[in-house]
């Protein structure tokens, strides 16, 4: 399957917008879509200009910047969020106290954000997306190594992704608490270049299994965040009802991921070679670690 050169083209005039509206007022809602198209931007450049320009070059360093402030804020936004859900009788007024440190490091989050977005540097900032967009050579299909761009094969972005998750999965070692999240973040990568494939069925599937394992394993991560923020700021007796709760629902929510990272990692292995790594031992960290090979 092709690449779907509008789809991705429509990426860079939403980008655009979204710059507008976040620096005009950063809603939780627009934060998010403000990181999750940039990062698709990111994924979608590096995968057609292995060998940037300038012009991309300086793009790629701002997207860089303005996704990692977003989701700083982003992620403030979600814990306060899975803070205010929480029904918890007992140590109501500690639940009240950190709501308010969240809020204040909030406004701190937001205003770095927004000072990465002036004027100024919004207007370089949607030039350079539309210079890019509209560089022809970007949205031309790769040359193989050595080869020249006439005689290059088309690029497959499903095939690309599936080949992407197939090494991270070689590569990838059993999964614990210390680095299912940075799991998370390789394979994105990959689910990012699977929707550069547009309404293909095979690429929508690979897109649909990896976002069901993402979703999973980013709850999981924002309750870790919750939890360990909440013992930075508030630094609980050991008794805290509020901190028991948080324990319970990570270890709880960690379990879910890696029963579906199991079954995902199946899934779309299966989609590509079909050939499935061995699985390696696991030792376990604590005495509430779990693993897997993925």
């Amino acid at each position: 399957m092709p690449i779907d050169r509008q789809r991705n083209q429509k990426l860079f005039q939403r980008m655009s917008r979204l710059l507008k509206q976040v620096a005009d007022k950063p809603q939780p809602e627009t934060v998010h879509h403000l990181r999750t198209t940039a990062r698709r931007i990111e994924a979608l450049v590096q995968a057609l200009a292995p060998e940037p320009g300038r012009n991309e070059r300086k793009l790629l360093q701002r997207l860089g910047l303005v996704r990692r402030r977003a989701g700083k804020l982003r992620d403030m936004d979600v814990q306060m969020s899975l803070l205010r859900g929480l029904k918890i009788e007992r140590d109501a007024q500690q639940k009240e106290r950190l709501l308010e440190r969240f809020s204040d490091l909030r406004g701190q989050r937001e205003k770095k954000l927004l000072d990465s977005l002036d004027k100024e540097t919004v207007r370089q900032f949607r030039k350079r997306l539309q210079k890019t967009a509209t560089n022809l050579s970007l949205f031309a299909e790769p040359a193989p190594p050595g080869g020249s761009p006439g005689a290059a094969l088309p690029f497959d972005p499903v095939a690309a992704s599936l080949q992407m998750f197939s090494r991270v999965a070689r590569e990838q070692g059993a999964l614990r608490e210390e680095n299912l999240h940075a799991y998370r973040v390789e394979t994105k990568q990959a689910r990012y270049v699977a929707e550069m494939a547009g309404a293909d069925r095979r690429g929508q599937k690979v897109v649909a299994e990896l976002k069901r394992m993402q979703d999973a394993v980013g709850e999981w991560h924002d309750w870790l965040e919750l939890n360990q923020r909440a013992k930075e700021l508030l630094k609980p007796r050991p008794e805290s009802a509020l901190m028991s709760a948080l324990e319970n629902i990570q270890r709880a929510k960690f379990r879910e991921a890696i029963a579906v990272c199991t079954d995902v990692r199946r899934v779309v292995l299966e989609m590509g070679t079909g050939v499935v790594p061995p699985r390696k031992s696991a030792v376990g960290v604590g005495s509430a670690a779990m693993a897997v090979t993925a």
